[in-house]
């Protein structure tokens, strides 16, 4: 696209995306998310969760972590309710309580936005 000097709003990359999620180019996907980053465009939950679900269906696991920089708002709600930013915990928010759930490794981290 930059050949033609084309730069696809975000619209344009999830429906391509989402195409060619259909046609099994998970490879591709993983290009085209590289390219909105580069952007500035972020995936939207449904681009983005096709493509790790297409990784993991592929045992491609080294792949989820290459694209996880480009990590959709919408996954991140975890940060937004409780303040912690590892990678591996639960968070439960109920009426009365919030808990949240994690190995040792971020037993500081947690300790921390405990406020």
């Amino acid at each position: 696209m930059k050949s033609i000097r084309y730069t696809p709003d975000c619209g344009t990359c999830n429906y391509l995306f989402l195409t060619l999620s259909k046609i099994g180019q998970f490879w591709k996907n993983v290009e085209v998310l590289k390219g909105m980053g580069r952007a500035g465009c972020i995936p939207d939950c449904n681009s983005y969760g096709e493509l790790i679900a297409e990784l993991s269906e592929a045992r491609k696991v080294d792949a989820v972590a290459e694209v996880s920089e480009f990590i959709a708002e919408c996954y991140t709600r975890r940060a937004y309710i409780s303040g912690f930013t590892g990678s591996a915990a639960t968070a439960v928010v109920t009426k009365d309580k919030v808990a949240l759930w994690t190995d040792g490794r971020y037993f500081l981290q947690v300790w921390q936005a405990d406020d």
